[in-house]
């Protein structure tokens, strides 16, 4: 238990005597993430973008800075982008 915070040990030890009960939702959740899950991995898809020159070769400078392929900044970005925006449709 080292390392849990005094709620997280109550839990622990609520769960380790049986008093905890399963959420009603539990089994629609577990499903709805699986298939969250399920979708990310191994879907990349390609796609071309238009970008100015300009937005380009900083997107190029800022990848060089954190060692990385810009078209992984860039995919880096889309993806917290509809992160924090949340559902598209």
């Amino acid at each position: 238990m080292n390392g849990l915070d005094p709620e997280e040990r109550e839990i622990l030890k609520a769960f380790e005597e049986g008093k905890l009960e399963r959420a009603s939702e539990a089994d629609l959740l577990k499903t709805r993430h699986q298939r969250y899950a399920q979708e990310m991995v191994g879907q990349e898809r390609l796609i071309h973008l238009r970008l100015s020159e300009r937005d380009l070769l900083r997107l190029r400078r800022k990848a060089r800075e954190a060692g990385i392929p810009y078209e992984t900044l860039a995919a880096q970005i889309i993806h917290r982008y509809v992160e924090e925006v949340g559902e598209i449709d």
